[in-house]
């Protein structure tokens, strides 16, 4: 119920059955089996195979070479610089992935996720989020990004110049956004919206740091610089060729993806207000542990009174030495 320290040899396995707090385990070159953390779990340096089946809080990773599989994280959740498979059964918060070299599997996201990766046609790469994903591209991406139809996506301007979008037919469903040749495939299999931006942010360099809020935001106002100036250019190309059918199917799409904003808004809210309740009641647990006083018959001391009746019969004679100690025993509840 409170911190723990293990040093252990090389060629040791670790299996973790559960943790009642925070957890970090670092340096390993074995296989990793973590059950149950109720805190936040940090893992790093780990040269060999890492299972999470569950995980209360945030879970952080970094520096894996070994394939990693997680079944749920009630948390956000960072996996970055893994050489190896990521297989994420279920996130219950936002999610952050980059430098994966190997497949991704996305099972099931509530929240939003942030993804940058170099994709390589090798690997297979699978996405499902109820929110958002915003793809962070390395130059001169090589891939193709299938959406659900009913997707909206987004592009920052240099994107936008280079993509090819290729939208539903007989053979394929689904709308395909295709970079490059587009030899790497990702499947998205369901999000509100798709933003994709280039990993350079103001000309400089993007290093991922997972924090989904702040990443989004240098997304958003690559999309803001990318529409700025527009406006009265579109305005004028625009005015006379509208109709009124076509505005009013525009005015239809704009509320619908208002309201989608508003019930982002909302499921953001909500999933922000019961982590925050998750801790507290973590913390309230763990205070409360600190605090019970640990009873057991082993603490049970021999009164001063007590002993003075004993050390009283032994000087009387009425009992020996060992049957002294034996009483001594007896009371402390050590027999």
């Amino acid at each position: 119920d409170d911190d723990c320290d293990l040093k252990v040899p090389d060629h040791v396995q670790i299996h973790i059955i559960c943790v009642n707090g925070d957890a970090k385990v670092t340096n390993l070159i074995t296989p990793l089996t973590i059950d149950e953390v109720n805190g936040d779990l940090t893992i790093r340096h780990i040269d060999a195979s890492v299972s999470i089946n569950v995980v209360n809080a945030d879970l952080s990773t970094k520096h894996i070479v070994g394939n990693v599989t997680i079944q749920e994280v009630n948390g956000d959740c960072s996996l970055q610089r893994i050489d190896g498979d990521v297989s994420v059964k279920a996130a219950n918060g936002d999610l952050g992935l980059a430098d994966i070299v190997g497949n991704i599997s996305i099972a099931e996201s509530v929240a939003d996720i942030a993804v940058e990766v170099d994709f390589d046609p090798q690997y297979a790469y699978n996405f499902r989020s109820q929110d958002d994903i915003a793809f962070t591209l390395y130059p001169e991406p090589n891939v193709t990004f299938y959406l659900p139809a009913q997707t909206d996506y987004t592009f920052t301007r240099e994107l936008k110049r280079v993509a090819n979008i290729l939208t539903p037919d007989e053979d394929e469903p689904r709308v395909r956004v295709q970079f490059g040749n587009g030899a790497a495939k990702v499947y998205v299999e369901s999000a509100d919206d798709v933003v994709f931006a280039s990993r350079t942010v103001g000309g400089s360099g993007f290093s991922f740091e997972f924090n989904l809020g702040n990443q989004l935001r240098d997304i958003e106002a690559q999309i803001n610089e990318s529409l700025s100036g527009l406006g009265e250019m579109i305005e004028a190309q625009t005015r006379e060729a509208i109709a009124s059918a076509s505005s009013f199917a525009k005015d239809i799409r704009v509320e619908a993806r208002i309201q989608r904003a508003q019930d982002r808004a909302q499921r953001r809210a909500q999933r922000h207000a019961e982590r925050a309740q998750r801790r507290m009641e973590r913390a309230q647990r763990f205070d409360h542990r600190r605090q019970s006083p640990q009873t057991s018959p082993s603490s049970t001391t021999v009164s001063h009174e007590e002993r003075l009746l004993i050390l009283q019969m032994l000087q009387d004679g009425r009992i020996t030495v060992e049957e002294a100690n034996q009483l001594l025993s007896t009371l402390e509840g050590k027999v």
